[in-house]
């Protein structure tokens, strides 16, 4: 080979490897400019058509066609912040929220394809992490249909005493903060006068102290879906050597229970040290420290749920009266094979003509309540008389 031909093949190869350089130095920010972003993805998705049930088949190819956006949309993402080993950690997490990181979506085609139904899909996704997408946390609430939170967290500021008629007439500092938090991130909360005038001290206190069927009770006095509770406390924590300023420290636990079902949406602890002249000051101050820690990670916790219970299934309880014992299982095998969107029905007791069942559902209470109005099973049919989020009651009519 000649020497102008080397001395060329080396430019180029030079000019090549320059390129490679600008690209591997631009690429983290150009992920990150995207996935502060939003990015309109065109996705298919697919499923088989069982049992002759179109309607789930569409349900299952548009669940595929939304999770291959979201995966087309934080894969780049993924791969340059994580590394190979993370991936399979990570796109579990995203598959798990994947409604969450969808702002919106319209169907471009769809058609059963034999045995298959497929959908095309436009779908705008926030690439950003859920959690940080106060628009997409938005809609996330959204689709769980807004549901009301009433916060009761009474607290002990050192040596105050008395807590009931403390909270009865004022707001506390941890209680400030996790309805500020809650708002922040678009949660409907209840007005807390309202709170006050209908909670009675012993249940307050049974509520506080743990106990879910209570904590759940006062929130449907309250007209509230979930309820967030527990306990908060400052103490002093001795006095700074040398000085005349003394330390104190705080601690909160606090929890959110679905109304309807008493179910745990999450557990949250905080704690805060603080150090001032002032006794009650720094109390306060340390209230504050450790109400913010609980409250970002009971929310953070609540979010990650309800994006569950969205892209997936939930357990709604359902309770079916004046049903005979010899129907009870064929009333659970219609409602698993019949009604579209159920997984799986679980009977937990049977008691006086009344069968209590666990119906693992993709919807919520609402949609499953129109399903089961009019269903008709064996000796009879079934009418919703009550329905919330995560709970229905129904009765059986005899034939």
């Amino acid at each position: 080979m000649r020497r102008e031909e080397i001395l060329s093949l080396m430019r180029r190869r030079a000019a090549g490897v320059a390129v490679l350089l600008i690209l591997l130095a631009t690429a983290p920010a150009l992920a990150r400019q995207e996935a502060a972003g939003e990015k309109v993805i065109n996705a298919d998705g697919v499923a088989a058509v069982g049992k002759g049930d179109v309607g789930a088949a569409r349900d299952k190819a548009l669940d595929d066609a939304l999770r291959k956006a979201v995966e087309q949309a934080v894969g780049t993402l993924i791969e340059s912040e994580t590394m190979v080993q993370n991936y399979q950690i990570l796109n579990d997490s995203i598959y798990s929220q994947t409604k969450g990181f969808v702002k919106s979506y319209k169907i471009v085609s769809e058609k059963q394809d034999g045995p298959l139904y497929k959908v095309t899909i436009a779908a705008t996704v926030s690439v950003g992490d859920v959690k940080g997408d106060l628009q997409s946390l938005g809609l996330l609430i959204e689709r769980m249909r807004r549901p009301r939170v009433v916060v009761m967290i009474p607290e002990e500021n050192l040596h105050d005493s008395g807590w009931w008629s403390h909270w009865a007439s004022n707001i506390g500092t941890v209680e400030s903060i996790v309805i500020r938090s809650l708002k922040a991130k678009e949660f409907t909360v209840m007005d807390q006068a309202i709170v006050r005038k209908s909670i009675d001290k012993e249940a307050a206190l049974k509520a506080m102290e743990g106990d879910n069927a209570e904590a759940a009770r006062i929130a449907q006095q309250t007209g509230a879906e979930v309820l967030v509770t527990g306990q908060a406390e400052a103490a002093p924590a001795g006095s700074v050597a040398g000085s005349q300023v003394n330390s104190y420290q705080a601690s909160v636990t606090i929890r959110a229970v679905k109304a309807d079902t008493g179910e745990i949406l999450g557990t949250s602890t905080g704690s805060g040290k603080a150090v001032h002249l002032n006794s009650t000051a720094g109390g306060t101050e340390a209230l504050k420290q450790a109400g913010s820690m609980a409250a970002d990670d009971l929310i953070s916790q609540i979010v990650r749920q309800w994006a569950k219970e969205a892209s997936g299934t939930r357990m709604i309880a359902v309770s079916v009266t004046a049903l005979s014992k010899d129907l009870v299982d064929k009333v659970v095998s219609v409602i698993g094979s019949e009604v579209r969107g159920v997984s799986q029905v679980f009977l937990r007791e049977y008691a006086q003509f009344t069968a209590r069942l666990d119906v693992d559902y993709k919807g919520d209470g609402q949609t499953l309540s129109h399903d089961l109005q009019g269903l008709v099973v064996p000796g009879g049919t079934l009418r919703v008389t009550t329905y919330s989020a995560n709970k229905i009651d129904v009765k059986f009519i005899p034939d």
